[in-house]
């Protein structure tokens, strides 16, 4: 029988979700960059958390989490995603207190959660339903039935996810299951409320959301970087003359400025545009290791970084670059580490949790 969201406990009782060094975290009440770690392996993986005010101090352990996990900021509290094997979230109203968890169902892989209107809305990548919450208690009031934008295996891999308000963009990768896990030609955007889907965009294979400040988002898919207006008007895709090599994420500054990680093959590089489609102000040379996610705060890019599958005796860690100078890579000596390796970025500003 499905575990349903109503089903929530505070995980303060449970071992595994300790701290990994076993003291509680403290001194996390000023602009933070969380970190979602894992094990080389994915076997395990942690919270970390990075005070932006003094970065030089390094990460603070602040509790475990499943191997492949990601962190949101949702309304001003922290919310660790366990995705394909826990699937669960685990919310914090403050980090130097236990968290609550709750199942998003077995099996349901998790992907992204968002505040719509006086609801939460969470993708879950292996069921043709999302589910809302209720963002106080967290108990589920309902599903948003997505499976009609599915390939022909009915299952539409939601995946990330833009808050627009009362409403948000959806990314569907419909990837068809039965024939090799292959990406449809048409990827998929929904716009959904709380009536259901409003509106559809056909975008390029394998497409990803960034939120964008002037409203809507861009979409990084196979064939290039999009702009999806709020109205859902399509621009784009613009390719920046990449090749080969395919920008993997962004992140969209105030100003409308990207710093973006770029793949190629085995390895990575960070690339700064002036705007979505503009020109490239500055690009990293390719590195060995995982580039795995990044975050902006102020003119700093921060950017998680794994051990590479090229050369595995190359470390990972976090590292920051002027959003001026994306090119400029710190020594990776000089790399901030935490338990495990980077995997996902979230900042958390001054607001109160």
């Amino acid at each position: 029988m499905r575990t349903q969201a109503s089903v929530a406990w505070w995980v303060g009782v449970l071992a595994a979700c300790a701290p990994p060094s076993g003291d509680g975290p403290t001194g996390l009440d000023g602009p933070l960059l969380l970190m979602a770690t894992t094990a080389d392996d994915y076997s395990t993986g942690g919270l970390a958390a990075l005070a932006l005010d003094d970065p030089s101090a390094g990460p603070v352990d602040v509790s475990s989490l499943h191997g492949d996990a990601v962190v949101r900021v949702v309304g001003g509290r922290v919310v660790a995603i366990n995705r394909l094997g826990m699937d669960t979230l685990r919310i914090w109203d403050d980090l130097e207190a236990p968290p609550s968890e709750v199942s998003m169902g077995r099996g349901s892989n998790p992907h992204d959660v968002v505040v719509v209107g006086d609801r939460w809305l969470v993708s879950r990548y292996e069921e043709p339903d999302a589910y809302w919450l209720d963002p106080q208690t967290a108990e589920q009031l309902g599903a948003l039935d997505l499976s009609g934008q599915a390939d022909g295996d009915g299952i539409p891999e939601m995946s990330s996810m833009v808050s627009e308000g009362d409403a948000a963009w959806i990314a569907l990768h419909r990837l068809d299951r039965l024939n090799g896990w292959t990406a449809d030609p048409l990827g998929r955007v929904v716009q959904v409320d709380g009536s259901g889907i409003v509106a559809t965009v056909d975008v390029g294979p394998n497409p990803g959301l960034v939120a964008h400040p002037d409203g809507g988002a861009l979409v990084l898919a196979d064939d290039g970087l999009s702009r999806l207006h709020a109205d859902g008007r399509l621009e784009g895709p613009v390719t920046h003359g990449l090749g080969t090599a395919r920008i993997v994420d962004a992140v969209v500054a105030d100003d409308g400025a990207v710093a973006a990680i770029v793949r190629n093959a085995d390895q990575h590089a960070i690339l700064c545009l002036d705007r979505w489609d503009g020109a490239i102000t500055s690009r990293s040379d390719e590195r060995p290791q995982f580039f795995s996610d990044l975050a902006i705060h102020g003119d700093t890019v921060w950017v998680a970084a794994r051990r590479g599958w090229e050369d595995p005796t190359v470390a990972g860690g976090l590292f920051g670059v002027d959003r001026s100078d994306c090119g400029a890579i710190p020594d990776p000596e000089g790399w901030l580490r935490s338990t495990f390796a980077p995997y996902g970025l979230a900042v958390r500003g001054n607001e109160t949790p």
